[in-house]
């Protein structure tokens, strides 16, 4: 969906994402920003949460989120 995608463009710059990312960039919530980042992590676009900071590092690259458009 256009929410998912528009995370997708986001995350490709960064290193690292956290919920709280999703939702100010995006202005969404936090149920919202938990299960995009959960549906990214099983598609291997990003890892799961640090257990300290709760960040996940940014796996996919620009090339591969151009594959998906």
């Amino acid at each position: 969906d256009k929410i998912y995608l528009d995370a997708l463009k986001l995350i490709i710059n960064e290193e690292e994402v956290s919920c709280v990312f999703l939702q100010l960039k995006l202005s969404i919530g936090y149920e919202i920003a938990y299960d995009i980042l959960e549906k990214m992590e099983k598609e291997g676009y990003v890892s799961a949460p640090n257990e300290k900071t709760y960040k996940r590092k940014v796996l996919i690259t620009k090339e591969q989120f151009e594959k998906l458009i």
